[in-house]
Order: C-alpha cells, then structure tokens, then sequence
C-alpha cells in the first residue's frame, strides 16, 4: 500500500460521525460472495455516506438525508479515487469470518462447561484428562481442552462422592475423548 487510493480525512469523520450516532447503512443480507471483494454491500454502505440509500438509526429505519439531517450529519462528495477505495474492499466477508469466529469460540466454551456437567452427571472420572496422557501427544489444544475440563471438574462434590472403590472399568468413550475431539475442533 501506498496510500495513493486513500480517503480524505472528512470521508473518515464521517465514518465516524455514523457510527457515533448510530447511523447504520441498510445492507442486504445476501448478494455478495465476496470473490472479488465485497462490491456489493460496501456500494449500499457508501451510497448512504453520499446521501442515498436508506439507513438504521435508533429510531427506525430512514432514507439516507432524513437520517443525516437528524443526527447532524452532512453526505460527503467523493474525491478523486475515493470510490474505488470504499467500495474495493473485503471489510464485510471479513467481518463475516470474525462473526463466526466469535461465535465458534461462545460454542467451544459451551462445550467444554457441557462435557464437564456431563461427566460430572454420569459420575464419570476425571483421569482421562489428566496431562500426562495429553503430553504425549504434545497437541497443544488437546491439552488446553484437557486442562480446562479439569479445572471446570475440580471441586465437585459428585465426583468426589464416588473416587474411591468404582466399579467401573472406564467411562463411556463420548466423555473419555472430548479433549481429542473438542481439542481437534479448536484448532479448525
């Protein structure tokens, strides 16, 4: 990058001006693959900023001028080479790719309090998470899954109740691997 495409500093202000006021673009959810950027959706962004399509704001949904009017705002006349820059981007697939990403972590931990709860409710025993077994493997998020599901176990009461003189072989193989599995998961 050079910054011979940039933007000029007002185009920015701007930027944040809407977000300040909440000043959301109407951007469709659908119609864009983003193969060759995100031609589509960055068009309904920029298109607000000049004063036309249609925006959120904390009172409903506005025509572009209505809602700079009431927050203050004034559309901005794109320079040299500025629409090229707003519009030549990947801003929402990569947005899109950090949403889920988020969202895989919320899963993760929900799993991880979900497998502990589950091997505490089947009285299950906590030494197939013990990090001797895991270091052998030396898979690095097999052992932080391992390490977490222990730590989430430690202290229970229902687990201490049945430590000593357990019949049982072992556990059922769904609460045994879930540091193999959830760990593989992690690293996805």
């Amino acid at each position: 990058a050079q910054g011979a495409s940039g933007v000029r500093a007002e185009t920015i202000d701007l930027l944040q001006g809407m977000l300040a006021n909440d000043v959301i673009p109407v951007v469709p959810a659908q119609g864009s693959v983003g193969a060759s950027g995100d031609l589509a959706p960055l068009s309904h962004m920029t298109a607000v900023m000049i004063g036309v399509g249609e925006c959120f704001t904390p009172h409903g949904r506005f025509p572009a001028k209505v809602a700079f009017v009431s927050h203050g705002l004034e559309p901005v006349t794109l320079g040299a080479k500025e629409g090229l820059a707003l519009l030549n981007g990947t801003q929402f697939s990569t947005a899109f790719a950090l949403a889920g990403l988020f969202e895989a972590e919320v899963l993760y931990q929900s799993a991880l309090v979900a497998g502990a709860l589950s091997t505490d409710a089947a009285k299950g025993s906590d030494a197939p998470f013990d990090p001797r077994i895991h270091l052998l493997r030396k898979h690095r998020s097999q052992i932080e899954t391992a390490d977490a599901l222990r730590n989430l176990m430690a202290g229970s009461a229902i687990r201490e109740s049945h430590r000593v003189d357990d019949e049982r072989v072992q556990d059922p193989y769904c609460l045994r691997c879930q540091p193999q599995v959830m760990g593989a998961a992690l690293d996805v």
